[in-house]
């Protein structure tokens, strides 16, 4: 496969490597990340997607994010949020038990179905249509799946209220932990490389390609956020239990350094319509 034009700024990415399911190119100038999937190796999102593959990461959620984001809310004075890529409903959960007075909704194309006065869509965000518009929205560890992110960023702005604020994260490929992946993997370690860049997420954003897609979609940034994910909610891949904690170990040492350094494993970022 020859280079083709990156998703956010449509120059020129040279392929970098070509691995079991996707290859995977590298835009200099934004300094992006992305996958094109190989046919017939597309990522499924079943029950075995949310309760086996990602067990930890759905059984832990991130609370210290989710006061993030809700202290937002509170400070926006917003009304009606939607969480898209809501997944099993936790931080529309979260939200519920800690506010009242706000609408709460999801859009998902999981079967999780709404609950205590949370609506939910069991829909495509991108395909389905619909009236209701938004003060804010929140899309948490959804973006890299996105395969058309220009539409995607397109439609949040559709949906958002005139200076409606979206709250988004997703993992940072400037991070540390993801530098050494890549290191490891010129070394011929590459059992963390293909973990992260597994065809499961297509679009691997560094802070600059990601701010840099939301401002050319009608944004503006208000705040950044460095930050890793709890350790408990890695979903880890071992053969033993000796490999398993040596990961563990690792990969705090390098989440410590990437906060150290601010190049965490995840970003979000606070952006307005404008």
């Amino acid at each position: 496969m020859t280079d083709i034009l990156c998703p956010i700024c449509n120059n020129n990415a040279r392929l970098s490597y070509e691995l079991k399911d996707v290859f995977l190119f590298y835009c200099q100038p934004c300094r992006h990340r992305f996958s094109i999937i190989k046919c017939n190796c597309d990522e499924t999102y079943d029950d075995n997607y949310y309760r086996e593959k990602h067990k930890n990461w759905f059984k832990n959620p991130d609370t210290k994010l989710y006061d993030k984001i809700n202290e937002h809310i509170i400070k926006s004075k917003s009304k009606c949020i939607l969480d898209v890529g809501c997944g099993n409903g936790n931080l529309l959960k979260y939200l519920r038990s800690r506010i009242e007075g706000v609408l709460l909704s999801g859009i998902d194309l999981s079967d999780v179905k709404g609950f205590d006065g949370v609506t939910i869509i069991n829909k495509s965000f991108l395909d389905y249509e619909w009236e209701s518009k938004f003060d804010m929205i929140t899309s948490l560890a959804t973006i890299e799946h996105i395969d058309d992110v220009n539409k995607f960023v397109t439609k949040i702005h559709q949906k958002l209220n005139p200076n409606g604020l979206v709250f988004i994260m997703t993992m940072n490929d400037d991070s540390i932990l993801y530098r050494v992946s890549r290191l490891l993997k010129y070394f011929g370690l590459s059992k963390s490389f293909f973990r992260l860049y597994d065809k499961h997420h297509v679009n691997h954003f560094s802070h600059y390609s990601l701010q840099k897609i939301l401002i050319y979609r009608g944004f503006s940034i208000q705040e950044v956020y460095h930050h890793n994910a709890p350790l408990k909610s890695l979903d880890i891949e071992c053969s033993n239990i000796l490999e398993y904690y040596f990961n563990k170990l690792a990969v705090l040492f390098l989440f410590i350094i990437g906060r150290l350094t601010r190049k965490t494993y995840l970003q979000s970022i606070v952006s307005r319509k404008i």
